[in-house]
């Protein structure tokens, strides 16, 4: 569990350092002028949005949560680990296919526009669909083991 905790909380480290370089690069005049069009603009804005709040910020929640339970976890140790392992490819893949986006709309590349765009989005969201089941069996456990005996009724 802490070891998937502090996984996660490395890669939204490394995430924000990404973001705060991107931003600085992005502030640049000669890289606006080379990169932003009005095709690309939309898409970009959108990978900055998901990298941000998922690679990020949402690392970072999650990172915490598992720490927080840390050694009180008596589930099985590959639950946490699947849930990390899944969640950094899954928000990486997903994000970065809206960069992709925005790079093949501005060079005119419909490959990279909308080809790569829906293969990395795909393979991206079906990594996040195994976060969402290890998530929910996390949660499960977790409030079996407090003496919660039906979780979704509170």
């Amino acid at each position: 569990m802490e070891r998937a905790g502090r996984h996660l909380l490395l890669f939204s480290l490394v995430s924000l350092l990404a973001v705060l370089a991107l931003g600085v690069a992005r502030a640049s005049p000669s890289v606006r002028a080379l990169i932003d069009t009005p095709e690309s603009v939309k898409s970009l804005g959108a990978f900055h949005a998901h990298f941000d709040s998922l690679c990020w910020l949402g690392s970072a929640a999650a990172g915490a949560a598992l720490l927080g339970l840390g050694r009180a976890w008596r589930g099985p140790a590959w639950l946490p680990a699947a849930f990390a392992w899944s969640y950094i490819p899954g928000t990486l893949l997903f994000a970065t296919s809206y960069g992709l986006k925005g790079l093949g709309e501005r060079l005119g590349s419909p490959l990279l526009a909308r080809g790569a765009f829906f293969t990395l989005a795909s393979v991206g969201g079906s990594c996040l669909f195994v976060t969402i089941g290890a998530g929910a069996a996390l949660a499960w456990r977790t409030f079996a083991e407090v003496g919660v005996s039906d979780p979704a009724a509170g």
